[in-house]
């Protein structure tokens, strides 16, 4: 059997690097989902609902559940699109 150290360390490191993510994230009450979709959202201002549920392969009614979770927390805005009322509009709210 061939070793393979970098590969192995890279693996580690990886994983040491998503336990600090996820440490920091639960310090504010927030989910790596949630920072994808407020990546996502910060990437591309005004963008519809349905378009970021969409591309993070969310479910239309989970990802209602985290846009609100956001929106109540002051992270995001949501708003009707001036097109088309049906569909909601996402944007960042500032952080101070």
């Amino acid at each position: 059997m061939r070793k393979r150290p970098l590969a192995n360390l890279l693996y580690h490191i990886g994983k040491l690097e998503n336990l600090l993510i996820n440490q920091k994230l639960a310090s504010i009450n927030l989910r790596m989902s949630h920072a994808h979709v407020l990546r996502y959202i910060q990437k591309h201002p005004g963008c519809i609902q349905k378009e970021v549920a969409d591309y993070l392969f969310y479910q239309p009614a989970s990802f209602t559940n985290v846009v609100k979770l956001l929106e109540k927390r002051n992270m995001i805005e949501r708003r009707p699109d001036p097109t088309n009322s049906l569909k909601k509009q996402l944007s960042m709210l500032l952080m101070t």
